[in-house]
């Protein structure tokens, strides 16, 4: 008998099962812990066959717009999990049927791996890409496989003199948040809440579990200056580019590019096995990132999003507000990216 049920397993279940399959950060209950910290509203739903564990799907619900109901949507960061279709089809109905009075829609994003389970006619599906890095190759190897403009740009960034450190405080950690809500706000990003970052940081820990590099130049007086931060979660022996941000007037220097070699090299003296480099848009779209992720030599992955509308008109009405706020210069999103 299978039965789709609201809430969460015991934790110990809830871990064993995880160790028998496939899964990533997103998918535990420290992540869930994460999320509920940061008071994002969360749905959990999980699968039960004749009383054991089958299926989990995590899912934030978060904003389009500041505005309640027309603004709320949901998403699944690393997809649901589940033994076979039979478990899928219970989990999706449930849902359609649940999530529906909550928000205007609901996208699972789909790593494809060959042994994907298919979604139903009415769940529209987009494609994008991903790239990734095998850290088992040595950085010697890793360096091989970088383009011509990044060897270019990285001895362009060496004339700065730069230095790189981890950020260990959470005082450092607040001046990284500022640098990328800055930066957020010049692309016209979601930012990063601070209370995710901050709990985060002091749950996975600044050594192990979310690395925050910081890259400095010589203020000219004696001290340094941060121009660049990234942040990179590490669970097992993999890595997820998690947010970035810099100093727009530091961009020629390049020192962009030269941060992620550092990191590269480091994360291999730690033992990280794989880098994920986060999303690279659409397939077949101009997304510039895209273009500077894929100078670094990784294998190019296709990642699936599964969407299904609840609500398809209030949705465009949201869409459309969405665009003049932006354009207005402020956004009310907070959308967490794998």
């Amino acid at each position: 008998m299978i039965q789709v049920l609201p809430g969460i397993p015991s934790t110990d279940e809830w871990k064993q099962w995880l160790a028998t399959r496939q899964h990533t950060l997103y998918h535990t209950p420290e992540f869930l812990q994460f999320m509920l910290k940061a008071e994002y509203p969360m749905h959990v739903y999980h699968v039960r066959r004749d009383a054991k564990l089958a299926g989990l799907a995590i899912v934030v619900e978060d904003r389009v717009i500041p505005v309640p109901f027309i603004g709320a949507k949901g998403f699944c960061p690393a997809g649901i999990l589940v033994e076979d279709a039979e478990i899928q089809q219970a989990l999706l109905v449930e849902l359609q049927k649940k999530l529906r009075r909550h928000m205007l829609y609901l996208e699972i994003y789909e790593p494809d791996t060959g042994s994907a389970l298919e979604y139903p006619a009415k769940w529209r599906r987009d494609f994008h890409i991903n790239y990734v890095i095998d850290l088992t190759q040595g950085i010697g190897e890793v360096r091989k496989n970088y383009s011509r403009a990044i060897r270019r740009n990285l001895r362009r960034a060496e004339l700065e003199q730069p230095r790189w450190r981890l950020v260990t405080t959470v005082q450092e950690l607040r001046t990284v948040h500022r640098l990328l809500c800055s930066t957020s706000q010049r692309v016209h990003a979601p930012a990063l809440p601070w209370k995710l970052l901050r709990t985060v940081f002091n749950q996975l820990g600044p050594r192990t579990g979310c690395r925050c590099y910081v890259a400095e130049v010589p203020d000219g007086v004696g001290g340094w200056i941060t121009i660049n931060t990234r942040i990179e979660l590490v669970y097992g022996d993999r890595a997820i580019d998690w947010y970035t941000g810099s100093v727009e007037q530091y961009a020629d220097t390049q020192i962009g590019t030269w941060m992620v070699d550092r990191i590269l090299a480091d994360l291999v003296r730690c033992g990280v096995r794989c880098f994920d480099f986060g999303g690279a848009g659409r397939e077949g779209g101009d997304y510039g990132p895209a273009e500077f992720k894929r100078r670094f030599g990784g294998q190019q992955i296709s990642i699936s999003r599964y969407q299904y509308r609840f609500h398809p008109h209030l949705l465009a009405i949201a869409r459309m507000l969405y665009r003049v706020i932006r354009r207005s210069g402020g956004t009310g999103n907070r959308e967490v990216t794998t």
